[in-house]
């Protein structure tokens, strides 16, 4: 199963904002409140720390709020109130976006906050996925069915007999188409696929390692490095074809 993440809400009650995400995205993510700033041991990564301006603190304490900058992603709300040159300072880091909210946006319970959130947290559907492989990998478009069910299945399609099952197909043909591309080994094609996803994802969405692991299938990266190693080794010539193909 996926990772959910955490929406962490930083205000000073429980407003309208906390209502209206916890409305929106309760099934995609777990949305928490917070009155003050959460330390950076309270969240992880992949979670996005919501901040209503007009209802939280007035000037950021630097010491809890830098950790926070470095590690994960900020949104800021503003309202009416004027924004603190402290907090117009956090603004100029990359994962911090200031996004302002009428009355009426806030009484409509932020919901185009939320939508922005949901849209952020859901991230690029698996046809999506799948079109930015083959786009960046033609190589493979007389196996697109199989790069599609990898994409749109990231976190079924863990194992070969997985992916011959999704197919309706036994192992040993799904063996043999991938063998003539070049892969010694299904696994090795899975490989190359999630990583490929993974680096779409973070390029042409610019999302965080973290979001683009989760979109892609990756429960860890550093062991997905170590696979893809053993796949350039073991699937050379896969490879080479793929990459003289796109050239």
């Amino acid at each position: 199963m996926s990772f959910a993440p955490t929406v962490h809400v930083v205000a000073s009650a429980r407003t309208s904002l906390l209502a209206g995400l916890e409305q929106r995205l309760g099934r995609h993510a777990r949305v928490q409140h917070h009155a003050g700033l959460p330390s950076a041991k309270a969240v992880h990564s992949a979670d996005i720390v919501v901040i209503d301006l007009d209802d939280g603190p007035d000037s950021p304490d630097a010491r809890v709020l830098l950790p926070l900058l470095t590690r994960l992603e900020v949104w800021l709300v503003a309202g009416e109130r004027s924004v603190s040159p402290s907090w117009l300072d956090a603004v100029r880091w990359p994962g911090v976006q200031l996004i302002h909210c009428d009355g009426a946006e806030r009484a409509s319970g932020f919901d185009g906050v939320a939508a922005a959130l949901q849209r952020r947290i859901e991230g690029p559907t698996g046809p999506e996925i799948a079109a930015l492989v083959l786009a960046r990998e033609p190589g493979l478009a007389e196996v697109a069915p199989l790069v599609r069910v990898v994409c749109e299945r990231a976190w079924e399609i863990r194992h070969p007999r997985q992916l011959a099952a999704a197919l309706g197909t036994r192992l040993p043909a799904l063996k043999r188409s991938l063998t003539a591309l070049g892969f010694a080994r299904v696994e090795h094609f899975i490989t190359y696929v999630r990583w490929v996803a993974f680096e779409q994802i973070l390029a042409v969405h610019r999302l965080r390692a973290p979001l683009a692991s989760r979109l892609a299938g990756v429960t860890d990266l550093s062991n997905l490095r170590r696979q893809l190693d053993r796949a350039r080794r073991g699937s050379s010539r896969a490879l080479r074809r793929l990459k003289a193909g796109a050239a």
